[in-house]
């Protein structure tokens, strides 16, 4: 199984949000091997903005390495993943999120996450709540 978090999912187990539990069985599965993680890049660049505004830029990064010290992998995008994500945009999905989603089909992962507009994309998605 692979699995990509969306940025949602990050912040709900990192700040014990609701669904927090779920999301926690999913990087499970990562740690112990039985399953491939990741992030989108667009992730990585979220997950700062959020965490440096609130608790100042060395709380970002920490947050950032400890995603990346527990087996969970950084994707960027190419330009066919762009391109999907493009598609996405002209149905109403923001870009941020289209990438994040057009990252998970390209590989064939799983999505955790929770905004409803993740249902248009054609992601399989799994709502962590």
């Amino acid at each position: 199984m692979i699995y990509l978090f969306d940025t949602s999912s990050i912040i709900a187990l990192f700040d014990n949000e609701e669904g927090a539990a779920n999301v926690q069985k999913y990087f499970s599965e990562v740690d112990s091997n039985a399953a491939e993680g990741y992030i989108s890049a667009v992730t990585v660049a979220e997950l700062y903005g959020a965490y440096g505004r609130i608790d100042g830029e060395p709380a970002a990064i920490n947050r950032i390495l400890k995603l990346k010290e527990s087996g969970i992998g950084v994707l960027i995008a190419d330009e066919d993943i762009a391109m999907a994500a493009g598609k996405m945009k002209l149905r109403g999905v923001p870009t941020a999120d289209a990438l994040i989603a057009a990252t998970a089909k390209a590989i064939g992962a799983r999505l955790i996450a929770v905004d409803k507009h993740f249902e248009d994309t054609g992601a399989d998605l799994i709502k962590f709540r």
